[in-house]
């Protein structure tokens, strides 16, 4: 079964390096970014295809992803490793004790992190704890990420997965980077209270992605 995933991770690759070259990708940037230092790259999980193609090459080139330990995560790991990154397998549910683990590693390291707020099994646009977790823990800011396609193909699962048509324009735009105090993860409140603004400028990137796309 690994070595089916494996095949289909590397078709994937192709495929989406292919795709990738058709598009018109236009990056909006907040002036706040540098883009020499070392970020946690959030984003919605339905909205992953351009961010994981692009965010190879953003600012620190050192960049770590992090992919469900499920079956199906194999798939999506060859995928990831194809492109370039180191990977990861676990949960950014704070209670994922060993990938977080793993992730402040990496992060303690200079790698810069890939996660999708809302991974991987949703509820979608319901961001989990690790991402607050992890900044506060490093001292990392957290860049929110929002992608817009003109056209795109919709698939049905959790996340309403979109993945470009090819010759689509597209706009990523990456958002103000958010810091995130040290003293914040022993407080489930105010853990809380930062997930709610994480997803509030999430929410907040992709009206500005597709703002800047009528704009196109």
């Amino acid at each position: 079964m690994h070595i089916k995933q494996k095949i289909i991770g590397f078709s994937a690759f192709a495929l989406s390096r292919v795709l990738n070259l058709t598009l018109s990708v236009r990056m909006v940037i907040h002036p706040d970014y540098q883009a020499k230092e070392q970020y946690i790259y959030c984003f919605w999980h339905g909205k992953q295809f351009m961010p994981v193609m692009r965010m190879r090459y953003m600012g620190n080139q050192k960049h770590v992803a992090l992919v469900s330990a499920s079956r199906d995560g194999e798939m999506l790991t060859t995928w990831l490793k194809a492109i370039g990154y180191r990977v990861i397998r676990g949960s950014s549910s704070r209670k994922a004790v060993s990938g977080l683990k793993k992730l402040l590693h990496f992060a303690k390291n200079g790698y810069s992190l890939g996660i999708a707020a809302d991974g991987p099994r949703g509820p979608i646009f319901q961001a989990k704890a690790g991402a607050i977790y992890l900044a506060a823990k490093t001292g990392v800011k957290i860049v929110p990420i929002g992608t817009v396609y003109e056209n795109a193909i919709q698939f049905r699962a959790w996340d309403k997965y979109q993945l470009p048509k090819p010759f689509s324009k597209t706009v990523l735009y990456l958002g103000q980077p958010i810091s995130i105090p040290k003293d914040i993860t022993d407080n489930p409140l105010d853990t809380q209270q930062y997930i709610d603004m994480m997803v509030k400028e999430l929410h907040f990137s992709e009206e500005k992605a597709a703002a800047h796309l009528t704009k196109s």
